[in-house]
């Protein structure tokens, strides 16, 4: 991802003395070592609150990537960035930091022209519909660099910038109305993944 930037990219890290993550700091430091596009700054979210007001900061160590040439910008809450792992007998392991791929995923997403627009579907007892579950691919396709948002096809029309509908798993009937909303978005070029069992 870095080797490939022809873009100058800030990332700021909103912390404050108190909550400053040694790790985290490193990561950002090896971005900033890593290509004459990307600079780190560092923001004391508490002495700046106009900082926070802009890029809705809502926690400390959360991380902004911004692209100076696109005017894009992308927030990695570090609510995501570490998360726990379980092992195969169900026993969780200590958390896992996975900042580097967000912050990379960040780059692609404000560098890149046109990302991916996924809409993920719920309303047919989805698997998504658990919290959970749905917070857990959100935060994979978003890691991947891609736009995400949810869509009801109960109530909602299939927005024009949709590039990907993703099914997971629906357990109840699609009515009419919904297969020619689904049925006319594929006619225009849409497209659609769809997964009978996506707990495997």
């Amino acid at each position: 991802v870095v080797d490939a930037l022809d873009k100058e990219i800030t990332v700021y890290y909103a912390t404050n003395a108190e909550n400053r993550n040694s790790r985290y700091q490193e990561i950002l430091e090896e971005f900033n070592n890593s290509s004459d596009f990307i600079e780190v700054e560092e923001i004391n979210i508490d002495t700046d609150p106009g900082f926070t007001r802009k890029y809705q900061i809502k926690n400390y160590n959360s991380v902004v990537v911004e692209c100076n040439d696109t005017g894009k910008k992308r927030v990695v809450d570090s609510s995501i960035i570490e998360q726990g792992s379980v092992n195969d007998n169900g026993a969780e392991n200590s958390k896992v930091n996975y900042l580097e791929g967000y912050v990379s995923a960040a780059i692609r997403y404000v560098t890149s022209d046109d990302p991916l627009m996924v809409y993920v579907m719920i309303g047919h007892g989805e698997v998504t519909e658990n919290t959970a579950l749905l917070d857990y691919l959100m935060n994979m396709l978003y890691s991947e660099g891609m736009s995400v948002k949810i869509l009801d096809l109960n109530t909602d029309a299939i927005p024009s910038d949709a590039d990907v509908l993703l099914f997971a798993g629906p357990t109840i009937d699609f009515n009419d109305t919904e297969i020619k909303k689904i049925d006319d978005y594929l006619e225009k070029g849409g497209r659609v993944q769809y997964y009978s069992n996506p707990s495997y």
